[in-house]
């Protein structure tokens, strides 16, 4: 079992990027670098809506070719849990890290980084899904020795 932390851009930098808002009027965040064009692959633009489930982890997944956004539209609480890769290239169960991320931000999960799919916390939510995809295999899953996270439970 791990225990979720509260979102915090220096622990997730290695694996994600944790997207804010602009601080004042008429600034701009450029989020475009983490997420340049891949050759032979193309923009998908999706929404998708989740339910609340169980925490308990059994599955994750990774993308070898290109970033993946996340960008709350109708979101309470949610939960980014990342690994390392493993020397064997799979994902490291024992270094997960798990974060609850509040629904005014986002995350763009880092090219390769292994993830568990994105689950909402306490009421169904909805998020726009950016992503370059056109290979094969975008998506490469992993199957883990179950692994329970700990969510703190205040709103």
């Amino acid at each position: 079992m791990i225990r979720a932390a509260a979102a915090d851009a220096g622990a997730l930098a290695p694996y994600a990027a944790l997207v804010a808002p602009p601080a004042r009027a008429g600034e701009r965040t450029m989020w475009d670098p983490l997420m340049p064009p891949v050759a032979g692959l193309k923009l998908q633009f999706h929404t998708n809506w989740v339910e609340p489930g169980d925490c308990t982890l059994s599955r994750v997944e990774r993308h070898p070719y290109a970033a993946q956004a996340f960008l709350p539209l109708d979101v309470g609480r949610y939960l980014v849990t990342v690994f390392p890769a493993a020397p064997d290239g799979g994902p490291e169960r024992r270094a997960a890290k798990s974060f609850v991320v509040p629904g005014n931000r986002g995350v763009i999960y880092r090219q390769g980084i292994w993830h568990a799919g994105i689950s909402v916390l306490d009421d169904p939510g909805s998020f726009a899904v950016l992503m370059w995809r056109g290979a094969p295999d975008d998506d490469q899953f992993a199957d883990i020795a179950p692994l329970m996270i700990d969510i703190p439970s205040s709103r």
